[in-house]
């Protein structure tokens, strides 16, 4: 549809959002990253938009796609690796995404995408998908993470989100009911409606 006729009918878009990793991308690049696909999300989730989301890789054009379930869509539903066969390597990327949403899905307390709230520490909480990161770093590019590491990134995690709630709240004042807060997302980047990522 046309872009006058999605504004009269309200109909949420998906965006193209470019999130890169440097050179030799860390098991810390990896959880930072991660995290910032969540931020994006977490928005449309909070208003029960999201019925779905892919992460693509620009390296071998391979994705991960997430169908959500519940409510508020912040569970996580059918879960795909989708590979193109002419590849010459692999992107780890997609598939250490693969399997932590794999993770996060079978788990005994199946963790929810949506994050405002989360606790920092504990089986139901921001630890644990850290943990989920590090074992499928550790398959998939060797590098895990010490409890160290894993505390520094729990704390960081914790200061990070809290600024970014804090924001949030903020500017939510400002927002004129559900169909308002598109218009919002179209202004402010940080909080872009995105149902697609796309890593380099």
């Amino acid at each position: 549809m046309d872009l006058e006729e999605t504004r009269e009918y309200r109909i949420l878009r998906g965006k193209l959002k470019v999130l890169d990793l440097p050179d030799g991308a860390t098991p810390k690049d990896i959880v930072k990253l991660f995290f910032r696909m969540m931020k994006i999300i977490n928005i449309p989730l909070e208003s029960g938009s999201v019925i779905g989301f892919a992460v693509i890789s620009f390296q071998d054009y391979s994705a991960v796609c997430i169908g959500t379930t519940g409510v508020n869509g912040d569970g996580i539903g059918h879960i795909r690796l989708c590979e193109y066969d002419k590849a010459e390597n692999k992107d780890p990327i997609t598939r250490i995404l693969y399997d932590v949403f794999q993770d996060l899905k079978s788990c005994d307390d199946p963790i929810p995408l949506y994050m405002f709230g989360h606790p920092a520490r504990g089986d139901y909480s921001v630890e644990k998908y850290i943990r989920f990161l590090s074992e499928a770093c550790q398959r998939y590019i060797n590098q895990g993470l010490s409890e160290e590491k894993i505390d520094e990134l729990v704390d960081w995690f914790d200061k990070w989100w809290s600024e970014f709630e804090r924001k949030h709240n903020e500017e939510s004042s400002r927002w004129e009911g559900i169909f308002g807060v598109l218009d919002w997302f179209e202004k402010f980047d940080e909080f872009a409606w995105s149902t697609y990522f796309v890593m380099s």
